[in-house]
């Protein structure tokens, strides 16, 4: 069933998230916002257009020669090759996340107690904001000789909980908050948690879980959670250095 209502539903929620009060984020502005005025942070904009772009080509059945032109090896799913990559979407990372934060807090340690518990809110927020997506958007999984355009919202089956990818949200939503926590003590994160994070998305695509553009939204969500959830945690006295988009609308008065 296909309906321009998934569409809606995705671009109200992307509204929502990057229409939150810039101060929420810790962004330091030089002035207040009037009412018809609408900041966002450029790169949050950026990513929650991936979601809404990917999703609105889907519709318009611009992707079918993507999502159709690779061809998934689900015979090979309990190789070590799918097996690895798996953990960054497991509970060992919760639990390390958890050990982290309860190490730092006995040792008193505020940056390491932080890492932990920001790792397990940036997870917690990214479940939570991908199941609402994939139930509202309900696109069929892939498997059963069906169409990457079949959608049933609010189906209650797993079938139809396809877009976008949890474990690639996941993964790269993990790649993000341990590169936004640790990257000045630690430069090389990022070039070793992305690829894994990557890596993650390409085998639910090779096991046949999700179309490759379930594994783009569900990578740009994961770096829009934990941008955000990052800016809402920092500490207000950091630096506002990070570009914010402004939109004027004529909302009426002189």
């Amino acid at each position: 069933m296909r309906s321009s209502c998934h569409l809606r539903s995705c671009c109200a929620a992307l509204i929502v998230v990057v229409s939150t009060p810039s101060s929420a984020y810790g962004f330091a502005l030089q002035e207040v916002s009037p009412p018809d005025e609408w900041r966002a942070p450029i790169n949050n904009v950026l990513l929650g257009g991936i979601m809404v772009g990917t999703l609105a080509a889907v519709q318009l059945d611009l992707t079918d020669q993507l999502d159709k032109g690779i061809r998934p090896d689900p015979e090979g799913e309990n190789s070590l090759f799918r097996k690895i990559p798996r953990l960054l979407d497991s509970y060992a990372v919760l639990a390390a996340a958890g050990a982290t934060f309860i190490v730092g807090e006995l040792a008193d340690d505020r940056t390491t107690s932080q890492v932990g518990l920001h790792t397990l809110e940036t997870l917690a927020l990214t479940s939570l904001v991908t199941t609402a997506v994939k139930v509202t958007v309900g696109r069929s999984r892939p498997g059963f000789n069906r169409e990457p355009d079949e959608f049933d919202s609010f189906n209650g089956s797993d079938d139809y909980w396809s877009f976008p990818s949890g474990h690639t949200s996941r993964g790269f939503a993990l790649a993000t908050v341990l590169t936004l926590e640790l990257v000045d003590e630690a430069s090389w994160i990022p070039y070793v948690a992305y690829p894994l994070a990557t890596w993650v998305g390409a085998t639910r695509v090779l096991d046949e879980k999700h179309w490759p553009t379930d594994v783009l939204a569900g990578a740009a969500l994961g770096v829009l959670s934990a941008q955000i959830w990052h800016g809402i945690r920092r500490d207000e006295d950091a630096p506002g250095d990070t570009p914010v988009l402004t939109l004027r609308f004529p909302l009426g008065g002189g």
